[in-house]
C-alpha cells in the first residue's frame, strides 16, 4: 500500500512550517512535500493524494524569526464532520478576509493548523514566558489559554470540562478528525511506553556502615523502634528492602518495553538525596536492570543542579554512561525540570538523543499538545534540533501531591484520559517511581492503581500480550 503524501502549496514556507509539516506527517506516517507553483501570498493550501482539501491564511508566528512575543489569538472550534469536536485553539485566522478567487472553492478553515502544531510542539508560551511557574521554574497550568473557559471541551463523543483542556493531546485529535474527513484515516488504538524512576532505590539498604548506625541512633531517639527494626531485617537479609520493587516492575512487564530513569547524582540536599552513586550499589542495579525479557533502556535521570550546572551535568551523565547497561541516548531530567528552548540545546549540546521530560509536575496531561515524540526545534535559531521530545501523559506524584488524587479517583481518571489518547491513535508514556508502587507510606493502594493503569492501556492497544 502506498504512503499517502501530504501537498502543501505555499510562497516560501519558512522553517517553522516545513519542521510542523514533517512533525504530523511523521505522526501518521506520510510523506510531504512543497510546491510555489500557484501559491497565492500569506495562504497555504493542501492536497492530499493529489486532492485539494483545505486552504487558510499563514500565521505570523510561522514567519521567520517571529518573536515569541508574536500575538496569537484563540478561539473555539466546533468541527461537525465525521470526527465531530470542540477544542479552544491557537492561531486563528483575520477576520474579515475573503477568500482568493484562486482558492474559491476549497474549505476554508479558521486557523492556521501548521501554526497551531508549531505553537504546541514549540511550547510556544512557556517560552514567552507567559505561564506562571513553581518554586523550582516548572511551568504551571494556571494561565493557559482555556483555564478561564466555561462550557466543555469535545472529541468524538468524549468530553471533559474545557478548563481541563490539556489533559487531552488536543493537537493530535485536531489532525486525527480532518485525517479522518480527508482520507477515511483512522487508528484508534495505544502505544503504552512504561517508564519506571529511581530516585531512592533502597530504604535501607545500599548505605555505608556509619551512616546505617547513625540512622539506628536517630530512630531509638525519636521512638521510631519499629523503622529500626525494618532496617536490622532487611540488612540481615530477613525480609526485603520496601523499595525494592524492581523484580515486581520487571515480572509486570516481562513481555513489554520498558524504560528505567536511574537518579545517580552526588548527594545534595533536599533535593539529590538517592544513594551514593561513588559506591557499587547503583552500577550493578543499572546492570541488573538492563537485564529483561524484553527491550529495556536503563537511562540517566541526572540530578537537580545538574539542569543549571554544565560542569555537574557533563560529571554526571559521564559517569552513568560509563556503567554497564547504561543507555546514552535517553535522559530525564529531575523533577522533569527540562526546560523548552534551553533545556533541548542543552542536552543536544551533551549528545542526547532523546528527551524524556516534558509533563507536567503537578498535573496530568500533555505540556506540548501531544502524546507523540516529536523533533525538537530551535526557536532562537530558527531550525530543527536532532534531539527527540518524548511527552510524559501522567506522573504518580503529579496525581497525589499536585491534584491530591486517592488511588481509586486516580484510576478513573486515567481510564477516560487514555481512552482519548488511544481514539487519537496516540502514544501513553506513563511516569512511575520504584517507591509508588510499594505499597507503603503516603503510596498505600497505588499499586493497584499502576496495574490498573498498565490492564487498561494494553487492552486499548493493538497488541495483545
Amino acid at each position: 500500500m502506498s504512503m499517502s503524501v501530504l501537498s502543501f502549496c505555499g510562497n516560501s514556507p519558512s522553517p517553522r512550517l516545513k519542521h510542523a509539516a514533517e512533525v504530523v506527517a511523521g505522526w501518521w506516517g506520510m510523506e510531504v512535500n512543497w510546491t510555489e507553483q500557484g501559491a497565492v501570498p500569506g495562504w497555504v493550501s493542501l492536497e492530499v493524494n493529489g486532492t485539494r482539501v483545505a486552504c487558510w491564511q499563514t500565521h505570523p508566528m510561522v514567519e521567520i524569526g517571529a518573536s515569541t512575543k508574536t500575538r496569537v489569538a484563540f478561539f473555539r472550534w466546533q468541527w461537525d464532520g465525521r470526527i465531530p469536536f470542540e477544542l479552544m485553539l491557537p492561531c486563528a485566522s483575520e477576520s474579515g478576509l475573503d477568500l482568493p478567487g484562486e482558492l474559491k472553492g476549497t474549505l476554508q478553515l479558521p486557523l492556521d493548523p501548521l501554526a497551531c502544531t508549531f505553537w504546541g510542539i514549540s511550547c510556544w508560551q512557556e517560552q514567552s514566558e507567559e505561564l506562571e511557574r513553581d518554586a523550582h521554574g516548572r511551568p504551571t497550568t494556571s494561565r493557559l489559554p482555556w483555564t478561564k473557559e466555561s462550557g466543555k471541551a469535545s472529541f468524538g463523543g468524549k468530553e471533559l470540562p474545557m478548563m481541563w483542556q490539556h489533559r487531552w493531546p488536543w493537537l493530535e485529535l485536531m489532525w486525527s478528525a480532518l485525517f479522518k474527513e480527508w482520507l477515511g484515516l483512522e487508528r484508534p488504538y495505544l502505544t503504552f511506553r512504561p517508564t519506571v524512576d529511581v530516585d531512592v532505590a533502597f530504604k535501607h539498604l545500599g548505605r555505608p556502615w556509619y551512616k546505617t548506625l547513625l540512622l539506628h541512633a536517630r530512630d531509638f531517639a525519636t521512638f521510631r523502634w519499629s523503622n529500626a527494626l525494618e532496617r536490622s531485617r532487611v540488612i540481615r537479609g530477613l525480609k526485603p528492602d520496601p523499595y525494592d520493587t524492581f523484580g515486581f516492575l520487571r515480572e509486570v512487564h516481562r513481555d513489554e518495553p520498558l524504560m528505567w530513569f536511574v537518579l545517580a547524582a552526588d548527594r545534595k540536599k533536599p533535593h539529590d538525596v538517592g544513594l551514593d552513586p561513588r559506591r557499587a550499589v547503583l552500577p550493578h542495579l543499572v546492570q541488573s536492570l538492563s537485564s529483561h525479557s524484553a527491550d529495556v533502556e536503563v537511562c540517566c535521570h541526572p540530578g537537580y543542579q545538574a539542569v543549571e550546572d554544565p560542569q555537574t551535568r557533563k560529571k554526571e551523565c559521564a559517569r552513568f554512561w560509563g556503567w554497564e547497561g547504561a543507555n546514552s541516548n535517553i535522559v530525564r531530567a529531575h523533577f522533569l525540570r527540562s526546560e523548552p528552548g534551553p533545556g533541548w540545546r542543552m542536552w543536544e549540546d551533551l549528545g542526547v538523543r532523546e528527551d524524556a521530560s516534558l509533563g507536567w509536575s503537578r498535573e496530568v496531561g500533555f505540556r506540548a499538545g501531544t502524546s507523540r515524540a516529536f523533533r525538537a526545534y530551535d526557536v532562537e535559531a530558527d531550525r530543527p534540533l536532532a534531539l527527540k521530545v518524548h511527552p510524559v501523559a501522567a506522573m504518580d506524584s503529579a496525581m497525589t501531591r499536585g491534584l491530591n488524587w486517592n488511588p481509586e479517583e486516580a484510576k478513573g481518571q486515567l481510564d477516560e484520559m487514555m481512552e482519548v489518547v488511544s481514539a487519537a491513535g496516540g502514544t501513553w508514556m506513563s511516569c512511575w517511581h520504584n517507591t509508588s508502587v510499594s505499597d507503603r507510606d503516603e503510596w498505600v493502594g497505588w499499586r493497584a492503581t499502576y496495574l490498573h493503569m498498565v490492564q487498561t492501556a494494553r487492552s486499548l492497544s493493538r497488541r495483545t500480550l
